[in-house]
């Protein structure tokens, strides 16, 4: 409705300016308290609520997809699982080294002397293995059969032979010549007198 379609051109008192309002039934708002929006303002907001409705649900579905779910308990089992990876990989690693370890100290059967060792007392720091040498020296002692004896071979310059290439009648006289024969197959030369 057009103001001047309610009140004319003339001036008015404000009891007619009341009169003419109540005759047509228009109604004013008071804009001091925020009574009017602009519609484009309007339009905006309905927008913004639309899609501020759409998240919301959206959200809401992802929530009840979890709906029931102990997330403390979900945290613990965390900690938990972690706390085992940690444990079994450091049990691999002491492991690996202990097995290493035997092979180097010449054990027969790694799989035969681990029984007799006290794992929980051995720990790794670094490369170190920590009081597996302790054990092993006790275990060399007491069963030495689970590991190979130190074979030592004499020493081939220590073999007795004359300018003439005859054996004496000593007590090495038997090692003397598995000696010779032993380096004489591997192609080491002698000087034992042109034999």
């Amino acid at each position: 409705m057009d103001i001047k379609e309610l009140f004319g051109d003339k001036s008015l008192t404000y009891a007619d300016f009341e009169k003419a309002a109540t005759e047509k039934k228009a109604k004013f708002i008071d804009l001091s308290e925020g009574g009017y929006v602009d519609k484009h303002k309007l339009d905006d907001k309905v927008t913004e609520l639309g899609k501020a409705n759409e998240t919301i649900s959206g959200l809401q579905d992802t929530v009840k997809k979890f709906d029931g779910v102990d997330v403390e308990k979900l945290k613990s089992d965390l900690a938990t699982a972690e706390t085992k990876y940690q444990t079994d990989v450091g049990t691999l690693k002491r492991d690996s080294a202990v097995n290493l370890a035997l092979l180097g100290a010449k054990a027969r059967d790694v799989k035969a002397v681990r029984p007799f060792l006290d794992l929980d007392t051995i720990k790794l720091d670094g490369d170190k293995v920590m009081g597996l040498d302790e054990q092993l020296q006790k275990l060399k002692t007491d069963k030495s059969f689970l590991f190979e004896e130190d074979k030592k071979y004499p020493d081939p310059s220590a073999a007795h032979i004359d300018s003439a290439g005859e054996h004496h009648d000593s007590p090495d006289a038997g090692m003397d010549a598995f000696v010779a024969a032993a380096m004489k197959g591997a192609g080491v030369q002698t000087d034992n007198g042109g034999k």
